[in-house]
C-alpha cells in the first residue's frame, strides 16, 4: 500500500520573516512590527523588546498561513515581557487590557511570551489577556500576577487554545475584600465563546500549568466546545474551585438539541480548603447550563482534608440543566489521611439540578477513592 504523508512543523521551526529588538531587525518597534503582519508572516521578538503600555493586535492570518509572534528568549532564558497596561478607552470595556486581541484577529499564534499587568493594582487594570478573536492559540507563554482576569475569552471571541501556557497570581474576588474591575468576580482564566459568529468554537488547554493564583475559579469556561488534557491545575489561596462548566452568557442558550459537551482526560487538579468544590458542572443558572455531557476521565483529584468528613464540601458539584457525567479511571485522594476512613462525598446533586432530556445519567467506573467515599 502507499499514500502521501503530509507533516506540519511545529511553529518554532519556521523561519522568520520579520524581527525586531536586534542589530539588523526588519522593525525598530514592536508596535510598528505588529501593525505591519501579514498571513503567514513569523515575527521574532528578541528579549531586549519590551512593552509597558500594552499591545492591541489586530493581525488576521489564514488557516494555510497563520501569523505567528514569536519571543526569543536571551541567554539567560528570560522572554520578552509584556507588562503595566495600556489607556485604551473605546470601548471602555477594554479599557487597560495588557493586551487586547481584536475581533479581526483571525489564526493567530502568540509563542514564548511573558505577560503582565505589572506594578499596577486593583481596578484600574483589565485583564492581562483578553480576546475577541477566532483561532487563537497561546504557546509557550507565561501570564503572571494579573490583578483581575489573567486570559479573557470574550462573550463574541471564537476559539482560543493554550500549549504549554503557564498562568499564576490571577484572579480577583470582591467578596474576598479585593478590588476588581467593575466589583466583578474575575478568574485566572474565563473563555466564552459565541455560537452564532463562530458555530463550534472550542477551548483547549493541554499539558499547560496553572498555580498559584488569586481567586475566582481557575478555569470558567461558557465555551461551545471544552477539551482539558495532560495539564496541572491548581484551586489554592482564596480560590472557589478549579473547573466551572456552564453554558453560555448573553449569546444564545445551549439545549437538549444543541448541548455544551466536555472533555476533561489525564489532568492533576489540586485542591485546597478555601475552595468549595474540585468541579461545578452544569450550569450557574438554569439559563445558563450546559444541557450536555462531561467526560471526566484518567485524572488524579487530591484534596486536603477539610473535604472528609460532614463537611458539606463535595468533589463534584452537579448544578442546574445538565445531560450527564461520566468518570472513570481516575484517582481522588485525600492528603494527609493515613490509616483511616476519610469519607468523602464524591458528587453532589445541587437542589436546582436538573437531568437535561429527563433521564439521569451518572457513570462511575473503576475510579480508586478515598476509604468511606460516597457517591
Amino acid at each position: 500500500a502507499s499514500a502521501m504523508f503530509l507533516v506540519q512543523t511545529r511553529a518554532g521551526a519556521l523561519v522568520a520573516n520579520k524581527s525586531v529588538g536586534i542589530a539588523g531587525a526588519t522593525h525598530s518597534s514592536l508596535n510598528a512590527a505588529i501593525d505591519s503582519l501579514q498571513p503567514g508572516d513569523v515575527l521574532d521578538v528578541h528579549r531586549s523588546v519590551s512593552a509597558t503600555v500594552g499591545l492591541v493586535i489586530d493581525a488576521a492570518g489564514r488557516p494555510d498561513a497563520p501569523i505567528i509572534i514569536r519571543g526569543v528568549a536571551d541567554a539567560n532564558g528570560q522572554r520578552p515581557l509584556i507588562q503595566g497596561v495600556r489607556d485604551y478607552q473605546v470601548p471602555d470595556k477594554d479599557k487597560n487590557t495588557t493586551v487586547l486581541i481584536t475581533e479581526e484577529a483571525r489564526h493567530l499564534v502568540l509563542d514564548t511570551l511573558e505577560i503582565s499587568n505589572g506594578t499596577a493594582v486593583g481596578n484600574d487594570v483589565g485583564s492581562c489577556v483578553r480576546n475577541v478573536g477566532h483561532e487563537v492559540t497561546l504557546l509557550r507563554t507565561r501570564v503572571r500576577d494579573c490583578y483581575n482576569h489573567g486570559i479573557l475569552n470574550a462573550d463574541d471571541a471564537g476559539s482560543l487554545t493554550f500549549d504549554r501556557v503557564e498562568v499564576s497570581g490571577a484572579g480577583c474576588s470582591p467578596s474576598r475584600g479585593m478590588a476588581c474591575e467593575d466589583d466583578d468576580e474575575k478568574h485566572p482564566v474565563y473563555v466564552a465563546t459565541h455560537p452564532g459568529d463562530h458555530p463550534g468554537a472550542a477551548l483547549r488547554i493541554i499539558d499547560s500549568y496553572l498555580h498559584d493564583n488569586r481567586s475566582g475559579e481557575t478555569v470558567k469556561t461558557r465555551a461551545q466546545r471544552v477539551e482539558i488534557r495532560y495539564s496541572w491545575i491548581e484551586s489554592v489561596n482564596q480560590q472557589y474551585r478549579a473547573l466551572g462548566l456552564f453554558g453560555y452568557d448573553g449569546t444564545g442558550e445551549a439545549s437538549v438539541e444543541k448541548p455544551i459537551h466536555h472533555d476533561i482526560v489525564g489532568n492533576v487538579f489540586v485542591v485546597s480548603g478555601n475552595a468549595t468544590s474540585m468541579a461545578r458542572f452544569g450550569g450557574d443558572s438554569l439559563d445558563k447550563s450546559s444541557h450536555g455531557r462531561t467526560r471526566f476521565v484518567n485524572n488524579t483529584v487530591a484534596l486536603d482534608k477539610s473535604f472528609t468528613g460532614e463537611s458539606g464540601k463535595s468533589v463534584i458539584q452537579l448544578d442546574f440543566a445538565i445531560e450527564g457525567l461520566i468518570a472513570h479511571n481516575n484517582v481522588f485522594a485525600v492528603l494527609g489521611v493515613q490509616g483511616e476512613p476519610a469519607l468523602t462525598t464524591l458528587v453532589k446533586e445541587q437542589s436546582s439540578r436538573k437531568w437535561a432530556g429527563g433521564q439521569p445519567k451518572l457513570l462511575f467506573t473503576h475510579n480508586r477513592v478515598p476509604q468511606g467515599s460516597i457517591v
